[in-house]
């Protein structure tokens, strides 16, 4: 027996349960938090023919060494736009190297009557040089900086390109 009952007294009686801590409103009910928009890409700078230097130098790639040359010498200010006119210019020259390179061992080979096939060769290397031309085409119309291997560090050099 407790001191309560031995008293004659009736227990207190227990306190009472605490409320249960409100629910959040529904997710039907309430209404959904604004999505951020994406953040902008940092800006290209301007240039000399008035657009958007990704697409400037989108250019300058998708028309290999022409649109590279032409782009090169009229862009005076955009320095991303002298970078990808570089190496589309440096990625034409090498794949044509290559070719004739290709071309001359086919001789050689042909005249000293060696098993040699070096056509097939250049089949490999045209489609390198096909991949890495899509490859500088996309990062180039992204705004993105993309360096082709051996050549593109002396691109950025000749171009003043720092970004």
């Amino acid at each position: 027996m407790d001191a309560d009952s031995a008293s004659g007294q009736p227990p207190e009686p227990a306190p009472a349960p605490a409320a249960p801590p409100e629910a959040p409103p529904s997710a039907a009910t309430a209404p959904a938090p604004p999505v951020p928009p994406p953040p902008a890409p940092a800006p290209l700078g301007k240039t000399t023919l008035g657009i958007d230097a990704n697409v400037e130098a989108g250019l300058a790639v998708l028309f290999h060494w022409i649109g590279g040359l032409i782009v090169y010498l009229i862009e005076k200010d955009n320095t991303f736009v002298r970078f990808y006119a570089l190496q589309s210019i440096a990625l034409s020259v090498t794949y044509a190297a290559a070719c004739v390179l290709a071309v001359i061992l086919s001789i050689m080979s042909h005249i000293a009557h060696l098993p040699l096939t070096p056509v097939m060769g250049s089949e490999a290397f045209g489609l390198v040089f096909f991949i890495l031309w899509i490859i500088l085409m996309i990062n180039a119309f992204k705004g993105q900086v993309y360096e082709l291997p051996i050549v593109g560090k002396w691109c950025r050099t000749q171009s003043g390109f720092t970004g």
